[in-house]
């Protein structure tokens, strides 16, 4: 399938996805203030480092890091009855954003974007609320990146790049895994929970930071923040 197929194929599927609108629940409202601000949910873990709790529509946030946090977006906007897509990423994790409460049904995966994958996700942004889009540190033109800026805010569409190849993101979040529990002293042990700090920085956005601990249990993967204190251990590779 060529450019122009793969494009027009994209604007079908696209089509057939309902319009978004008010009823739509991954919209949700600012009530500090007399302009409704739609934004997309965030799970609760993530709510600390992102303004007003929520990613506001028609924004480019930058994540990078493990990818945790960004599955768990996924999660939080196809449960919510929101529309997802990720491009780029063949290796993506979708039994973890299951097992974080995806509906997969609303997830669309372009695992090979071609050589124009900025048009295709111009194409996402007509019907889809969050489109994950890893472009490999590929640098865009200015002019390329405030076409695609200005499409994604018209339309209501929010962009995650999980690289830094976007100049200048509204919002960048970078994730580092800080330790690990259920481990005995040197690493050695069964892996029970992971904890996660996520950073968080931007234009008109005050630094701040989260930590919280993942633990996987019988196909389900549940979060919580932490305090500052932290319970846990570094791995330790076998043999080492």
């Amino acid at each position: 399938m060529d450019r122009a197929e793969t494009i027009a194929a994209l604007r079908r599927h696209i089509a057939a996805v309902p319009a978004r609108g008010a009823a739509n629940p991954a919209a949700t409202a600012d009530p500090t203030t007399q302009h409704k601000v739609e934004a997309l949910p965030v799970p609760d873990h993530l709510r600390p480092v992102v303004p007003r709790g929520g990613i506001t529509r028609g924004t480019v946030v930058e994540m990078t890091g493990a990818r945790g946090p960004v599955l768990s977006l996924v999660a939080a906007v196809t449960a919510a009855g929101g529309f997802t897509a990720l491009v780029g990423m063949p290796s993506a994790g979708l039994l973890a954003a299951l097992e974080q409460g995806a509906n997969l049904e609303r997830l669309a995966v372009i695992n090979d974007p071609g050589d124009d994958p900025l048009a295709v996700v111009s194409v996402l942004a007509d019907g889809i609320d969050l489109i994950v889009w890893d472009s490999g540190q590929a640098r865009l033109a200015p002019s390329a990146e405030r076409v695609a800026a200005g499409r994604l805010r018209s339309k209501k569409s929010t962009l995650i790049l999980t690289d830094t190849g976007w100049q200048r993101p509204d919002l960048r979040l970078r994730s580092e895994i800080v330790g690990y529990g259920g481990l005995e002293p040197g690493g050695f042990g069964r892996l029970q929970s992971i904890d996660m700090r996520v950073q968080a920085y931007g234009r008109g956005v005050a630094p701040t930071e989260t930590t919280f601990r993942t633990t996987g249990t019988r196909g389900t993967i549940t979060t919580r923040t932490l305090d500052a204190g932290l319970t846990t251990s570094r791995l330790r590779a076998v043999g080492h």
